[in-house]
């Protein structure tokens, strides 16, 4: 949501097969970010982004809605009983299916029964996705519709649907998939097309380290850029890595934000790479509406 914390990693594949991975910079303008994924697709390429919020909703939620493709509601966003969709609720009273967020500030006799009890659910699971409900190592998450505290993820998932997201879908509708809606990764990294997906990178810490990490310190951020450099140096004929990266992995980054940026990137790479399975989602509701978190297992639920 704050543009001072959006950081971005890159990394482009040469001529010769090597991938290039630049050091973690600022976004800046997220217009300019949606031209950079275009102009990697008009070069004969493919563009893969992996975004650090959620894309999509509960399925709790998107049968009250009335939902049932999550990517073509996208482009109704802003319009019509979805104009008010992105302004967040001051009091329970007013949450409703076309306004489902809430608290808009914190305050007394805030909770999040009065969110629960507003979207008609039974327990606070039902405003969670599947591949936020925990299990496989990782916490429950936030409820998307939650906008109070630091685990809150909705802000941050409607400035990256609004700025970057749909202006991609509604400019070029034809050249952009969004995954896991549009089908399995393989089939829709093409030549000229920009490919969108989910990516929570707390989930890909244990793929590199199984040591302990405090993500808010640097020095357990650089020790944890050891195993980073590492696993760099052994796809030393597949990856190069800018010294200006290396720099930011020696000091442990300058915060927590760039760090996972990085982390994030070094996973994608894993998954191009064959290292660790694409996690496809297995319900079909998670391909319509819940959307996934690349590379995450799917939870043996029910």
């Amino acid at each position: 949501m704050n543009p001072r914390k959006r950081w971005s990693a890159e990394a482009t594949v040469d001529t010769r097969g090597i991938w290039i991975v630049a050091a973690a910079a600022l976004v800046g303008d997220t217009a300019k970010f949606g031209d950079r994924l275009r102009l990697c697709a008009r070069t004969g390429g493919s563009a893969l982004a992996g975004f650090d919020f959620p894309i999509g909703f509960p399925c709790h939620y998107a049968k009250q809605a009335n939902i049932t493709d999550f990517k073509k509601w996208l482009t109704r966003l802003g319009r019509d009983q979805w104009k008010r969709f992105g302004e967040v609720c001051d009091g329970p009273e007013e949450i409703l299916i076309s306004r489902p967020f809430y608290p808009r500030v914190p305050r007394k006799g805030v909770k999040k029964d009065s969110l629960i009890r507003a979207h008609n659910a039974k327990h606070a699971e039902d405003l969670l996705r599947l591949c936020e409900r925990g299990g496989d190592g990782m916490p429950t998450a936030c409820s998307i519709f939650w906008t109070l505290g630091a685990k809150q993820v909705g802000r941050a998932a409607l400035a990256g649907w609004e700025e970057v997201i749909i202006p991609l879908l509604r400019d070029r509708p034809d050249g952009t998939y969004l995954w896991p809606f549009d089908g399995a990764l393989n089939d829709l990294l093409k030549p000229g097309k920009v490919v969108l997906a989910e990516t929570y990178p707390a989930n890909n810490y244990s793929w590199f380290s199984q040591d302990r990490l405090v993500k808010s310190e640097q020095t357990s951020r650089r020790e944890f850029g050891r195993h980073l450099l590492r696993w760099a140096g052994e796809h030393g004929t597949r990856v190069t890595l800018s010294d200006a990266l290396e720099e930011q992995i020696n000091v442990g980054f300058a915060n927590d934000d760039a760090f996972d940026a990085i982390v994030g990137l070094f996973a994608m790479l894993k998954i191009i790479f064959g290292e660790h399975s694409v996690g496809e989602p297995i319900k079909p509701e998670c391909r319509t509406v819940e959307g996934w978190m690349l590379g995450r297992h799917q939870p043996a639920v029910p």
